[in-house]
């Protein structure tokens, strides 16, 4: 039975460079005969073992391997840019190095045509006052003005940035108009996006949430928030005890919002836990 003819991979679809070689591949070796990855290894001068290594996650791809494959690849040179930032933001241990090679990606076009949902969430995601606006829109005397929202955020933000978020977050669904027509209200937005770009934008908010939460400390009344901590030594089992009741109270706050009683301010709540060592590796004797 003949295997039917791949398409070539679109790079400007794919976030992860692992991905996008993995299919690179499978296109060359389904619509080339005799293509293998030792073959094409030994051609572009790399280990036989390297690209696999590489595919698997087990290392990353080095840019001096980079520049020995682009060559073979046939990229275009606007390609090859995009190739190069995708491996930078997929290797990169830096949360700023990876925000940086994605503003980048953000700047090419076919990539903006391929993946507007990507760009949509990662938008919301990295602001954090985008999230507090929209959850405004619950309070009953909520005015989409900026103005009025400035006045009502607990740390200054500029007015143009606060209409940037608004128009932002009526073009895409995040609030929209009652039927009265004067004023606005919440709606079920699904933030649908591909699992690297949530990631990183999701590891942005609690970065800048984690901030305004220290900087409560100065500027709060203590009546106004609540901020507990614990350190202590634990099991690997009980890590994962800890965890499960930290998702089940989370759960029981998130019920509230159902409550029918009037709104009268937005809250948010960071439940951390993270370790304080680099543990212990017991050895069996």
């Amino acid at each position: 039975m003949k295997i039917p003819a791949l398409k070539e991979p679109n790079i400007y679809r794919f976030y992860d460079y692992r991905e996008f070689l993995k299919s690179w591949f499978n296109y060359k070796k389904t619509n080339e005969k005799g293509f293998s990855l030792r073959s094409f290894s030994k051609q572009v001068g790399l280990a036989t073992g390297y690209l696999p290594m590489v595919l698997s996650g087990a290392r990353h791809l080095s840019h001096k391997s980079l520049l020995k494959l682009m060559p073979f690849m046939h990229l275009s040179k606007q390609e090859q840019h995009f190739f190069e930032t995708i491996v930078i933001l997929g290797s990169s241990d830096s949360q700023e190095v990876r925000l940086q090679a994605f503003e980048q990606i953000k700047h090419f076009v076919q990539y903006k045509k391929q993946n507007p949902k990507e760009l949509e969430v990662q938008q919301y995601l990295t602001h954090w006052f985008y999230v507090a606006i929209r959850e405004m829109a619950a309070l009953p005397l909520f005015q989409a003005e900026p103005e009025w929202i400035q006045n009502h955020l607990n740390v200054h933000v500029p007015l143009l940035e606060i209409k940037k978020a608004l128009d932002f977050l009526i073009k895409n669904n995040f609030i929209k108009q009652n039927e009265d027509g004067t004023t606005y209200v919440l709606t079920k937005k699904n933030l649908d996006c591909l699992g690297g770009v949530y990631r990183l934008a999701l590891t942005q908010f609690h970065k800048e949430m984690f901030q305004l939460a220290s900087e409560s400390i100065e500027n709060t009344p203590s009546e106004k928030r609540h901020l507990m901590g614990h350190s202590f030594a634990i099991t690997e089992e009980n890590f994962f005890k800890v965890r499960e009741i930290l998702n089940n109270a989370l759960e029981q706050i998130k019920n509230l919002e159902t409550s029918n009683e009037i709104l009268a301010d937005i809250y948010h709540i960071e439940l951390a836990l993270f370790p304080l060592t680099k543990g212990e590796k017991h050895e069996t004797h």
